[in-house]
């Protein structure tokens, strides 16, 4: 199995053509605003709606390869957003590293006009900063199997993002264990379904999309930059 091609937004649209509002449908502006925070298009904002159709008719695993500098990692959370996948739990975002998760989190917050702690925190050993509005939750993998001892289904989740899950760690190899059981438990006890979202610049594919019972996986262009 391979990964398959993102649709564009339109047919023609490229994502240097590309920008959007997250409260609006005009494109023709040349950044990407919410309130007073801009910034340049990121090449998955050309794979919005797609992405988004991906996640409305997701019930298990969705595999997305996105190259560095694509975006994945700040936006496909808040496509689940808009999705509406938080409104029946929270989305949860592992990172590899604390850095990461603050920082990720931090810049999240800022896209959607919020501060951190508030729709968007970040939680790791010995700081947490996040509350009962949080709706996008950033985090350790450490951090996500502490809680899977309390909670085998993370029934507070309707949605996890693994991001970075091509580095072969312990506490990775772990978490995806867990991760299936959850969603194979909650099936069993008919509750609504976990939603898996895996994220990496690379992996191998197969062996992936094999242990996840052939999960469709999707590739995301980065940016292309003139030779001279």
């Amino acid at each position: 199995m391979v990964a398959k091609p993102l649709d564009f937004n339109n047919e023609n649209e490229k994502y240097e053509e590309r920008s959007f509002s997250r409260n609006s449908n005009n494109s023709n502006s040349k950044t990407i605003c919410n309130g007073n925070f801009k910034r340049d298009p990121l090449p998955v904002d050309c794979f919005k709606k797609h992405i988004i159709e991906i996640l409305n008719h997701l019930e298990d695993t969705v595999i997305f390869i996105g190259e560095t500098a694509s975006g994945k990692s700040t936006q496909i959370p808040q496509f689940c957003c808009d999705a509406g996948l938080s409104e029946n739990g929270l989305i949860g975002v592992t990172q590899p590293r604390r850095v990461a998760a603050k920082t990720l989190a931090e810049r999240v917050a800022t896209e959607m006009g919020t501060k951190v702690g508030q729709l968007v925190g970040y939680k790791f050993r010995f700081e947490n900063n996040c509350g009962n509005d949080t709706r996008i939750l950033y985090q350790t993998e450490g951090i996500l199997l502490r809680e899977a001892q309390h909670d085998a289904r993370l029934k507070r989740y309707s949605t996890i993002i693994v991001d970075e899950v091509h580095e072969r760690t312990i506490n990775m190899d772990v978490l995806l264990y867990i991760l299936k059981q959850a969603q194979t438990n909650r099936k069993e006890k008919d509750e609504a379904p976990l939603r898996l979202i895996l994220m990496s610049a690379t992996m191998n594919l197969q062996k992936l999309q094999k242990y996840f019972n052939k999960a469709e996986a999707y590739y995301v262009r980065g940016r292309q930059h003139v030779v001279k």
